[in-house]
């Protein structure tokens, strides 16, 4: 019961943390990890350069690297995006 009522904490604090990204961000981190389409993909659909792909996503990671710095929650979301 403790580990579930962790791991729907966890969850609510990556949705928040999701919802503080940009539209473009959120985009972007969905087409690349979710659909798991290749950069060059990603950058066609949103009609960017490759490298702006690249630092849109770099920058969405540092932005959740930094609202996420709990104990665990890395692994919940690697658990959730490999879905």
């Amino acid at each position: 019961m403790i580990i579930s009522q962790t791991e729907a904490h966890h969850q609510e604090i990556l949705k928040q943390a999701i919802n503080q990204l940009s539209n473009r961000q959120k985009e972007a981190i969905t087409l690349l990890y979710i659909e798991g389409l290749s950069y060059p993909q990603i950058s066609d659909i949103m009609s960017l350069k490759v490298r702006s792909v690249y630092n849109l996503i770099h920058t969405a990671l540092e932005s959740l690297r930094k609202d996420l710095n709990q104990p665990g929650i890395w692994f919940l979301l690697t658990a959730l995006l490999s879905v």
